[in-house]
């Protein structure tokens, strides 16, 4: 087998964009990771946003979870595929 076709089969099969996408869902991870509530409320206390999660924690700490969830074991299994 040529070096040629070698390295064209390589790059098809692990696209550098996937590592990348991956590396950004686990950052998105980190932040909407549900126990950082408490720091987004005293961040962004005064501010409309700080209101809307004092006053809905328990929406906002589950509707965080599924996107955290979701955009951790996606990111984990973007990297591995890698």
């Amino acid at each position: 087998m040529s070096q040629e076709s070698l390295e064209t089969r390589v790059r098809s099969e692990n696209p550098p964009a996937k590592g990348f996408a991956g590396k950004a869902l686990l950052v998105a991870a980190f932040f909407t990771c549900p126990c950082h509530i408490p720091i987004y409320i005293v961040l962004f206390g005064g501010t409309a946003l700080g209101a809307y999660l004092a006053e809905y924690i328990w929406f906002s700490a589950a509707a965080l979870s599924v996107v955290f969830v979701f955009s951790l074991f996606t990111g984990m299994r973007m990297i591995k595929a890698r």
